[in-house]
């Protein structure tokens, strides 16, 4: 009798343990919490991409609008179309990850080359983006291959081109570092605007445009 006492504390003891659920919620959320974490850091990771997307749309676009606004251009004005850059992308930086392109095509009637020609090019400073434009260089002819462009004899179409050096904020893996690319279309409002003027200011002058 003596003996089966022990042997039923320990029964009663060993049923008490199975039914107590203290703790089941900290070893659940001890198990799932790595993956909670991971799927939080892809949300971050997904949306931080996609705002940054929309921010290098936007700046193309603004970009492209506030070149063709005037009857004229010089390369004052294109600096101070840089500087728009930095605004739009906040809080993205831009110094050493955004390049801007600014590309003005037309077609001459008097030369036996009927595709476009480039007839000025402004290249903003940048530390990190060395990319070239996707269309060529200042005086060179551009074809267009399946892109639906049509220009008439003495016209002018600007285009700009921004580059963003993209890194990860989280995991390499979610989204792969890369370099985005945005390319806008616009033509003149008023004139043709078929040379850019000199520079008179230190800024004007690091604008770094080519013109005819």
């Amino acid at each position: 009798m003596i003996k089966t006492i022990p042997n039923m504390l320990f029964k009663i003891r060993k049923r008490r343990l199975l039914k107590n659920e203290e703790g089941v919620v900290v070893t659940e959320l001890a198990l799932i919490l790595p993956l909670l974490v991971v799927i939080l850091a892809g949300i971050v990771e997904v949306s931080n991409y996609i705002l940054l997307n929309m921010k290098a749309q936007h700046t193309v676009v603004a970009l492209g609008d506030l070149t063709t606004r005037s009857s004229t251009i010089s390369a004052d004005t294109v600096a101070d179309v840089y500087t728009a850059v930095e605004e739009i992308m906040a809080p993205y930086p831009v110094e050493l990850n955004a390049k801007v392109i600014l590309t003005a095509l037309s077609v001459d009637g008097a030369s036996s080359v009927t595709d476009p020609i480039i007839i000025w090019q402004c290249t903003s400073p940048s530390l990190g983006v060395t990319e070239p434009s996707e269309l060529g260089g200042h005086l060179d002819t551009v074809d267009f291959n399946d892109e639906t462009i049509t220009m008439r004899e003495g016209e002018t179409l600007v285009i700009t081109e921004f580059f963003y050096d993209y890194e990860p904020i989280v995991f390499t893996n979610v989204i792969a570092p890369g370099l985005l690319r945005k390319k806008a279309f616009f033509r003149p409002r008023i004139g043709a605007l078929q040379v850019v003027d000199p520079a008179t200011t230190p800024e004007g002058a690091a604008a770094g445009c080519l013109s005819n």
